[in-house]
């Protein structure tokens, strides 16, 4: 993982810190996994409360790309919300 990921997941969590619906939010992808290029995009992975999720995920309120947190060229990250069942076992 870069610093300019590690800085973009540290904006992108204070922007979600603010959506009490998030219970928290996880790397996912190829920076968790060690195998990200420079340019690589970040995924996190949101956990949401069993009565939260079908709504978001339903409405779409939680499928957008943020470039404006990224500070690399071409960067940006992307919310994944994981079905709170799937993420409690």
């Amino acid at each position: 993982m870069y610093q300019h990921h590690r800085d973009t997941i540290e904006k992108a969590i204070k922007k979600l810190s603010k959506n009490k619906k998030i219970l928290a939010a996880l790397p996912g992808g190829s920076v968790a996994h060690g195998f990200a290029a420079e340019s690589s995009d970040i995924d996190l992975m949101l956990i949401l409360s069993e009565e939260d999720y079908p709504q978001a995920r339903h409405h779409g309120d939680l499928h957008y790309v943020d470039k404006e947190s990224a500070n690399y060229p071409g960067g940006y990250w992307k919310p994944l919300p994981i079905d709170p069942e799937i993420s409690l076992k």
